[in-house]
Order: C-alpha cells, then sequence, then structure tokens
C-alpha cells in the first residue's frame, strides 16, 4: 500500500489517538476506526500502543516509528503506561473529552492546519490528576455528552459532534494557575525528578492518588465523602495533600502524629479507620495493589513507633511486636487492674498530670519500661497494705520498718520513685516469725494483753518485746486465734516486766529519804534545793523514767553531820519543846536557816 498523500503533523504531547484522529479527518473519513481499517490495522491497537499499529501508521505518515513510540499511551497488565509513568485505568480519562477550552481555541485559530485537523488532544488532558492547563492558567473541563462507541478516542470526531457542549462546558473553567501538585506531576511526566524523593520512588499513580487520599482527608475530615468529590473538590485536596507528601517521611510522619493527637481525647479503639480515616479506608479495604505497599509500610511503622498497638493487632496486616502500651493494653497482658496500674503510675510519677486525665486506652507508656516497671511491683504491695497484711496499729507499722524488722523491698519501682513497697512473701515470712514462738490460747486469762497494751503496762519499749519475742525468751507469749498477725500476739506484762526491767541505780527515792529522815516532802525537797543533801538524777529501773535519787552514803554523811529537833527529841525522850528552849539556853543554832528549809537541823558536834 502506497503512503498517505495527505498528512498531519504530530504534536508533541499529542496523543496517537488524536493524531490518528485527525489523520482520518484530513483524508475524509470521519470516523479514525473505520480509516484504520481501511489502512489494514485497528484503531483501538494505534489507541493501546501496538508495535505492529505503530509501525503501520509510521510507515503511512513517513514519521520515524521511535516518535511513535514515545508518543503512544500503552496498555499494561494492570493499566497503561505514558511518557514513561504508570497509570491505572481508572485514574486514567479516555472515555470522553476532558480539554482545556483556551488551548481548543487556539488550536481552531491555527492557519497552518486543515480546519478538521487543527484540534489536538494533548496527553496530560487524560490523567485524572491534572486539572489545570499550565499553559493558559485555566481549569480543564469535561464534557458529559456521551458518545457512541465507535467514537471513543476518536478525538477529532468527539469535538466535532461536542461542539455544542464544549462551549456550554468552558463556560465552567476557571482562572488559576497549576497547583504546586500539579506542577510536580508534569515534570515528572517531562522526566525532572528529584524535588520530592519520596514520592520520587513512588509510580507515578501511587504518588498522586496517595497524596490526593491525604489531602481529601485534611480538607475534608475523616469521613470525606470522596466519591461525591467533584474536579475543584480534588484539586483541593492534592493541593493539602503536596503540602504534606513533598516533605517526605518525616512530613508524612508529622501529619500522621497531628491526627493521632486529634484523636487522643476521644473514647473508642485506636484503629487505622479512626486515626487516619478515608486514607486508611482506602489502602486497607479498597485497594489491594502491591505498588501502594511502601505507602502502607510508612504509615503501618509510623503507628507502631507511635501507637499502643501489638500482638493480636492488625494494621495493615498483623501486628507482631510492640513498643509501646496503653494503661489498658498493659492491663490485659499483665493481668493488672487498669485502675491499680494507674494508681502505681501515677504514685511513681510515670504519668504527668496531662497524661492523667486521658483516658486508659489513650495514655502511652514504653513496652519495655512498663514490663520491667510491673515485674519490679510484682508480687508487692503498698505500705498500707502490708501494714493492713501485717495488722499493726500506726506507730507500731513505723517502729517496725524503720528498725528492721520488715524491710521494704527497694528495688520495686525504685526507678519511678517507689521506694516503699513490700512483699508479700516478706510480710509472709515476717508474720510467720513473730507467731512461731507463741503458744495458742486455749483458755481466757485476764492478765495477757496485746504487745502495745504490753508497752504500757509494763512500762518497756516495743523493741524489747519484739527482740524478746522473736528470740523465744517469752515463757508466756500466746496468740489468739480471733485476730491475726501483729494483735494476735498476747504477752504476760509481769513476765514482761521481769525480764525488761533495768538495772537498779542504787540510790534512794525521795518518798525513802523521807522516811529515814522522818521529814516531809517539802522539807527534804529544800535540803536538796539548798545544796545541804547531795542528790542526783537517775533512770527508774521499772518505769524508765528519770527520777531525783540520794545515794545511802550521801544520807549517811547527812544523818551523821545533822539531826533534825524532832530526831532529836525521839533520840533523848523528851519533848521536842524543852530539847529546843535547852538548846537555846546554851546557845547552840539551827545548822540551817529554818525558815528556808522548812524544820530545825543541828549539827551533831555542837550537841556533845
Amino acid at each position: 500500500m502506497p503512503k498517505l498523500t495527505i498528512r498531519t503533523r504530530l504534536h508533541s504531547g499529542e496523543t496517537l489517538a488524536s493524531f490518528c484522529s485527525r489523520l482520518a479527518a484530513v483524508n475524509g473519513r470521519p470516523k479514525a476506526r473505520h480509516f484504520c481499517a481501511d489502512m489494514g490495522f485497528s484503531f483501538q491497537d494505534v489507541v493501546d500502543g501496538s508495535d505492529s499499529a505503530l509501525s503501520r501508521l509510521a510507515y503511512l505518515t513517513d514519521i520515524d516509528v521511535k516518535s511513535l513510540q514515545e508518543s503512544a499511551i500503552r496498555r499494561t497488565a494492570d493499566g497503561y503506561e505514558a511518557d514513561g509513568q504508570r497509570v491505572t485505568r481508572n485514574l486514567m480519562i479516555r472515555n470522553r473529552l476532558r480539554l482545556c477550552p483556551e488551548c481548543l481555541a487556539e488550536d481552531m485559530r491555527s492557519q497552518d492546519e486543515h480546519p478538521l485537523a487543527r484540534a489536538w488532544g494533548r496527553r496530560k488532558w487524560l490523567i485524572s490528576f491534572i486539572r489545570t492547563c499550565d499553559v493558559h492558567n485555566v481549569s480543564l473541563v469535561e464534557c458529559s455528552v456521551q458518545q457512541e462507541p465507535s467514537m471513543i478516542h476518536d478525538f477529532a470526531a468527539m469535538v466535532k459532534a461536542d461542539h455544542g457542549e464544549i462551549l456550554e462546558a468552558a463556560k465552567h473553567s476557571v482562572v488559576r494557575e497549576p497547583s504546586a501538585f500539579e506542577r510536580y506531576l508534569l515534570d515528572r511526566i517531562n522526566g525532572h525528578i528529584g524535588a520530592a524523593p519520596f514520592l520520587d520512588a513512588l509510580p507515578f499513580y501511587v504518588a498522586a492518588r496517595f497524596t490526593e487520599l491525604l489531602g481529601a482527608v485534611e480538607t475534608r475530615g475523616l469521613k470525606a465523602p470522596i466519591r461525591g468529590f467533584s474536579g475543584d473538590d480534588w484539586w483541593q485536596a492534592g493541593t493539602a495533600g503536596f503540602s504534606v507528601t513533598s516533605c517526605g517521611e518525616d512530613g508524612i510522619r508529622s501529619w500522621l502524629s497531628e491526627k493521632q493527637a486529634s484523636f487522643g481525647g476521644k473514647t473508642g479503639d485506636v484503629g487505622g479507620r479512626a486515626l487516619y480515616g478515608r486514607l486508611y479506608e482506602t489502602l486497607a479495604h479498597d485497594c489491594d495493589d502491591p505498588a501502594y505497599d511502601p505507602v502502607r509500610k510508612l504509615i503501618r511503622e509510623h503507628a507502631i513507633d507511635t501507637l499502643p498497638l501489638g500482638p493480636g493487632d492488625d494494621f495493615f496486616g498483623p501486628i507482631t511486636d510492640r513498643r509501646w502500651h496503653s494503661v489498658q493494653s498493659a492491663s490485659k497482658e499483665f493481668g493488672v487492674h487498669p485502675k491499680r496500674l494507674r494508681k502505681l503510675l501515677i504514685e511513681a510519677d510515670v504519668l504527668s498530670k496531662d497524661a492523667a486525665t486521658l483516658a486508659n486506652a489513650r495514655i502511652m507508656l514504653d513496652a519495655e519500661e512498663i514490663a520491667e516497671f510491673i515485674a519490679e511491683i510484682e508480687g508487692t504491695v503498698s505500705a498500707k497494705e502490708a501494714q493492713e497484711l501485717v495488722n499493726a496499729p500506726r506507730v507500731h507499722w513505723g517502729i517496725l520498718v524503720d528498725r528492721g524488722y520488715l524491710a521494704p523491698h527497694v528495688g520495686a519501682g525504685a526507678k519511678h520513685g517507689l521506694q516503699f513497697r513490700f512483699r508479700r512473701e516478706d510480710v509472709s515470712v515476717f508474720l510467720n516469725r513473730l507467731l512461731a514462738n507463741t503458744k495458742q490460747l486455749t483458755d481466757q486469762e485476764s492478765e495477757l494483753c496485746s504487745i502495745p497494751q504490753a508497752v504500757r503496762r509494763a512500762n518497756c519499749k516495743t523493741v524489747e518485746i519484739l527482740d524478746l519475742l522473736l528470740a523465744g525468751k517469752l515463757e508466756r507469749a500466746f496468740r489468739d486465734p480471733s485476730r491475726h498477725g501483729y494483735m494476735a500476739v498476747l504477752i504476760d506484762p509481769t513476765e514482761l516486766r521481769e525480764k525488761t526491767m533495768l538495772e537498779d541505780h542504787g540510790g534512794l527515792s525521795l518518798r525513802e529519804v523521807e522516811r529515814q529522815l522522818r521529814a516531809t516532802t517539802n522539807v527534804v525537797k529544800a535540803l536538796i534545793e539548798h545544796g545541804h543533801l547531795s542528790a542526783r538524777t537517775a533512770v527508774n529501773p521499772i518505769n524508765r523514767c528519770p527520777q531525783t535519787v540520794v545515794m545511802p552514803e550521801d544520807l549517811a554523811r547527812f544523818q551523821q553531820a545533822y539531826v533534825s529537833l524532832m530526831n532529836l527529841a525521839k533520840e533523848r525522850g523528851e519533848h521536842f519543846r524543852k530539847v529546843k528552849n535547852e538548846l537555846n539556853s546554851r546557845g547552840v543554832e539551827p545548822a540551817f536557816v529554818a525558815d528556808l528549809i522548812g524544820a530545825r537541823f543541828y549539827p551533831r558536834a555542837e550537841l556533845q
């Protein structure tokens, strides 16, 4: 077959379907399918970029086949490839006219083409993500008129048939510059990459679709009604999404964290749909394309890095590792009631005041640290709980701890300030030791009393009782079966007093001094106060209280040196008045000022 004599040129960026359609028109065939059939190949093969069809078309038009191949939109297993970029079938608009009205008007004004071949279709118009003309800065429009199936892809025929529809659609085009997102896509089509490495590494359609989905959530919320989005809605979504995705993994992670933060004050399970809305829902349920796996991987890893997810959870697949716990998940895994765990964490200052106001499922805890924390406190109780187990009064509980009879498990939560927790085992061991040397009480004995009562009755210290009891040195130590722990111990205060009595100081009490001097209390006190009778302070061996005593030798020296008028009269067997008058007549004066002492004492030396 000879080459065509009537030809048209192939424009840069033109679809081969448009080129073939215009070629048919200038050769007198209204429909490209009929023209191609006349030429011995299928129009659909041209649309699909078949090598055999392109070779035949190259021969007929005397165009280098390589130029046709570079302009081809090739059908692939899952869509198309154009200008080196992959686009799925549902993201290419090929069954209806989509165009820039200004470009079309400019084409029609061109004088160097046949009138039927002036308007030509651009490949970029077929890409759904590009919605603005980068030449005229106006929005693209679509014609809603549905043509017969034989006219699909036949650009020249569709322009001619849809002339009125095109003019009507052009009225809705708005002036705007291409967004940064659209410029990125156009640059990528033209082979310019590097500005957005993360997106560059993704297939063209994945980078674009992911950006728009993220932008849809950003502009219209988690439940963005994407099925009803208009072209302008998607344009806004792409613009907003690209401001995030163009920043790479860090920018995307930051955006994901913002969505998680806004969910933090809400109730309900943590899930991808609740956190990331339509973005997660589409990637998880509406699309199983493995080309999106890098995006899913990034979102999944961020979720694992920042959310309380672990084995048993699903986030783009089963979760096998755990990096964070919530109070709720830790409670389930370690079998600790959430209220108790929360209380322990607050007590240990693990939870800040802000975090403590969140719901249990929203409080984030490092998985390793919380496991270590719970391991430390496992089998321990608080000081209050330990006191209740021991059943000791507050003061006695303080003595037990301070004196080391029952030591806190310092390791339990020490890292977080929980110094005073007690192991249940240690509490049990102490109680066993405490009761080991007691006998079962069979008969009621009124003289027996509890340890706190015994301290008062025997005038001894609690530690003395405990030391005697634990050493098995109390013969009359019993346990009351109606009580438990510390308060079950019953002791004989008489035996206790004997075994805790202090060594006698050897002095005479003031009462004994009064008896031996045959003087009143005031007289004895006056003698001591004015230094006539030596005295000192000593501890009473029975009641442990300090008391004033006079040593026997000091009292003996005093009695040898002085004698009271009353005692002298008694020694002589005379009335004290007679003795007084005799002493006065002899000129013997009292040794001390009688008014200060309250009695007359005479030096024995002067009585001889």
